[in-house]
């Protein structure tokens, strides 16, 4: 019985319009059983998506991360932009760990909006590479500061793996699942 279900999760896997049906077998799994909805799941559609080498996988892997990602740092981007001229002076004035001293206001804006705005470029895969580039700089920044200041690897492993995935993102791209791939 699981081989035919495995194999029948494979030919949806090869369809054309994989993620439609991805969603149409996700949804029709959804049972009432007594009181309460439950969902049932095939280890072997999973398994089938994680192993099997292709560009779709890889595609999928590149929007899960780019929308994770993104939708973190919008919400650390929002607080930072909105929080007006004061937050954007302490972030600017981390700048000086790059040897950058003029203009502490403006630097920590464009640090504020770089995560925000950038964070909404990696959800919808626009500018995708240049959304990483910025963020990396962020990034750089405030590892920078954080080694400046004598911090421990547990505090500065945060902002290097961003810095990691950023630059990744950076030599990737968007993948086939974005705007981007429309304007190759």
């Amino acid at each position: 019985m699981h081989s035919i279900a495995v194999s029948c999760l494979y030919s949806l896997y090869e369809n054309k319009d994989f993620l439609f049906d991805l969603y149409r077998y996700l949804c029709n799994k959804w049972t009432v059983v007594g009181s309460k909805l439950v969902y049932n799941f095939s280890i072997g559609y999973v398994m089938i998506i994680l192993f099997k080498e292709s560009s779709r996988a890889k595609d999928l892997g590149l929007l899960v991360l780019r929308v994770g990602i993104g939708l973190i740092f919008i919400c650390h981007g929002y607080q930072k932009l909105f929080g007006g001229p004061e937050k954007w002076l302490w972030l600017g004035g981390n700048m000086v760990h790059v040897g950058i001293t003029f203009t502490p206001t403006f630097w920590g804006f464009m640090a504020a909006l770089s995560e925000c705005i950038g964070g909404g470029m990696l959800v919808l895969g626009f500018g995708t590479r240049i959304a990483a580039f910025f963020m990396a700089d962020v990034m750089i920044v405030a590892l920078m500061m954080h080694f400046n200041q004598g911090d421990s690897f547990s505090v500065f492993s945060h902002p290097l793996s961003l810095l990691v995935v950023f630059i990744s993102l950076l030599i990737s791209g968007a993948g086939a699942y974005s705007i981007d791939s429309r304007f190759r």
